[in-house]
Order: structure tokens, then sequence, then C-alpha cells
């Protein structure tokens, strides 16, 4: 057996039975993608998504101070297909902001895009990763069923929904980088995994590969996100479509928005 891939192999060897037979144990998995900031090079990202059958949620801003955001039209355009979340009005960083502040960059972000769709939207992402009780308190109100966080290195479903973690950002991070955002986010599920099953890589492309295998064998959740800009920015694509490749088309596998994968853990009882 290769280190990521599953081939079945004549006569194995007492070692290569044992790797057979942890591949006949993999379970029914979620796979799901989430990109935020709705920058322009979003469609370029959904082109390759659809290329490979994959599905994924989009977290849209009104305004971004920092860099362009897609026009209505593309995000109409990119509903036909994908999911569209809430990512505040004006991508604004929640924790700190007044309470009156808080409730409207949440509402005011969540109205305009349903009123651009013509339809609820239900799914949020908080800016920049930032999120506390307060803010998860204010995101709910709205009626959303869904926020989504930065923790990474998860490979289960979320017991709250609105800490939604993740399992690999689409960004080359050095490992002193992801142990700092652990150690920030009071990832500890996450820190553990990194450090013990996934022996604190720095490569991006082998931690979602190494995620994936491990989300397969268990039956749990793989989810990747990023911003397209970044990809773009740093001639990511390539690398990219190579990790696509490798989570399609696996017939253990169920491809959800994250939206449909908040319904799928709603309706096995995992978010209490």
């Amino acid at each position: 057996m290769t280190n990521y891939g599953y081939h079945s192999l004549k006569m194995p060897t007492a070692s290569q039975q044992k790797g057979n037979d942890l591949s006949k144990q993999k379970k029914e998995m979620s796979v799901t993608t989430s990109w935020d900031d709705g920058c322009p090079e979003d469609i370029k990202m959904i082109h390759l998504l659809n290329k490979y059958g994959l599905k994924g949620t989009f977290y849209i801003p009104v305004k971004n101070r920092e860099r362009p955001v897609i026009s209505p039209s593309s995000i109409k355009e990119i509903s036909q297909g994908f999911e569209i979340g809430s990512h505040t009005f004006h991508h604004q960083i929640l924790p700190g902001l007044s309470q009156k502040e808080m409730r409207r960059e949440v509402v005011e972000g969540k109205n305009w895009l349903e009123q651009l769709l013509g339809h609820g939207v239900t799914s949020f992402c908080y800016p920049k990763g930032r999120f506390s009780r307060q803010t998860i308190q204010a995101v709910k109100n709205t009626g959303v069923r869904l926020a989504r966080t930065t923790r990474a290195f998860h490979y289960y479903g979320s017991n709250n929904l609105l800490c939604l973690n993740t399992s690999v950002q689409a960004f080359p991070h050095p490992s002193l980088i992801h142990l700092r955002h652990g150690i920030k986010e009071l990832n500890i599920l996450g820190l553990l995994t990194y450090i013990i099953q996934l022996k604190m890589t720095g490569d991006w492309q082998r931690l979602a590969r190494m995620m994936f295998d491990i989300a397969a064998t268990s039956g749990g959740v793989w989810h990747l996100w990023g911003h397209s800009w970044e990809i773009e920015a740093f001639d990511l694509w390539k690398p990219l479509e190579e990790i696509f490749k490798y989570v399609s088309n696996r017939t253990n596998a169920e491809y959800r928005t994250n939206g449909e994968l908040a319904e799928n853990q709603q309706n096995r009882g995992i978010n209490k």
C-alpha cells in the first residue's frame, strides 16, 4: 500500500495484508469544503470544484476593506451550484464590538444576501475565525444553523454546530504557525491530533491527505477550507487540484456543502 492510496495487490505480504484490512474497514464519511471572503477568484474555484464533483460553501461579506468582493451577479452564479453563507457585512472581526455593532454586522450581512438570492441563508463564518460567547449568541439569534470556525485538525462531527471545526486549510503554514493558532484558539483536541497523529508536518498537501485517510477510516468528516485569493496569490491551483483529485470519486464518501453537513449531523443526533 502506498502512503495515501488504496491499491489491491495480488499476493500481499503480512504487512500488506494488514494495510488491505484497514482499507476494508473504511466507513461512510462526509467531504466538504468552504471558501472565505467572497473574492473574484471564487469563480475559478467553482469550476475546479465542479471538475471533480466536489461541493462547497462560499462565505461572502457585502464589503471588505482588505480586498475586492465578488459582484452580486457572480454571487448568484455561484449559488446555482453551491451554498452561499454569510460573513458579516464589512468582514468585521466580531469580538470587541459593542452588542449593537455586532448585531448590525451579523444581521445586515445575512439580510443582504437573502434579498439578493431570494431565499434564506443559514450558514455563517466568523471573520478571521474569531468568536466568543457573545458572538455565538448574536449569530444564533439570527436563525443561523451553523457557524464555521478556523479551528483545524478535526475529523469528526462538531458537537456544537455554531462552532463548526475544520480539518485543514489550503495554505502552506509552517508548523509553528499551526501550533500558535491551536493555542490561541484553545483547540486542544486539534493540537493533539496535529502533534501525535500528523507528526507536526508543515506540508499542507500531506496534511490534507493524512486527515482524509483518518476521516475515511473512522467514518468522520473531512473539511478543507481556504481563500481563493490566497490560492491565486501563491499559485496553489495545481497543488489544490491534486488534492481535489485525491478525495474525489470515493465510494465511501458523501460530498456535502457545510449546510448539508450540518443537516446530516442533526439527523444522526451528533449535534445535541
